[in-house]
């Protein structure tokens, strides 16, 4: 359940345009988010790790969070709401 505390509006430079404007900072992971990391980053990450391969380059060129279990955190952290971090 998300709470207003939980949402945050906050300042942000947008360089392009060279103004301010208002964003929102989430301080959790929704559904949406999820269902957004399974069906969009994670396939976009894996053909990345491909191009890197199919380039010569080193697999460590790629971002570690990959190993991150999304699904597993938000479970953590729904069951345990004092803990804000990751582990």
């Amino acid at each position: 359940m998300t709470r207003l505390a939980d949402i945050q509006i906050v300042r942000l430079f947008e360089v392009a345009k060279q103004r301010h404007v208002n964003a929102e900072f989430r301080n959790f992971i929704s559904d949406e988010n999820l269902a957004d990391w399974q069906t969009k980053w994670l396939p976009e990450q894996y053909r990345s790790i491909v191009r890197i391969i199919e380039r010569g380059g080193d697999i460590l060129d790629h971002s570690d969070s990959s190993k991150w279990n999304w699904r597993k955190k938000v479970s953590f952290m729904r069951l345990n709401p004092s803990q804000r971090g990751f582990r």
